[in-house]
């Protein structure tokens, strides 16, 4: 049992809700990182190592993201992906995801379901869906 989220992200366990917990205000970047940040010795974030890991993060895994674009601008679709990657995000050794995909489209689902395979290669997998299209 854990007593925060913090302490289950450093125990590899990422969780997805439906209601959606991003900065509107913050860049997909910052929220992607928001926790995490990469900082100077005298506490400073580091933007540009910030949106390059990021960047990085989003281009491997085929994300059609711009870590720049403040999260409030983006379709609600857009949203619930850079919520899932948020939780991708980092060394997750078991996602639970509670209907992550009900607000998108097919190729958005798919490219989702691709980035989770490919960030958790060959370890077991086992979905748990209760939606009647899935």
């Amino acid at each position: 049992m854990f007593d925060s989220p913090a302490q289950s992200r450093e125990a590899g366990v990422a969780v997805v809700y439906q209601d959606l917990s991003l900065v509107e205000s913050l860049s997909v970047g910052a929220n992607l990182m928001l926790g995490r940040e990469p900082r100077t010795r005298l506490r400073f974030v580091k933007n540009r190592q910030l949106m390059a890991t990021v960047s990085a993060f989003l281009t491997s895994h085929d994300i059609p993201l711009d870590p720049r674009t403040p999260v409030g601008a983006l379709p609600f679709a857009y949203r619930q992906m850079t919520e899932i990657c948020k939780a991708l995000m980092g060394d997750v050794r078991v996602l639970i995801l509670d209907e992550p995909t009900s607000a998108l489209s097919g190729g958005e689902k798919q490219i989702l379901f691709d980035a989770i395979s490919h960030g958790h290669g060959a370890r077991r997998r086992r979905d748990l869906r209760h939606t009647s299209a899935e």
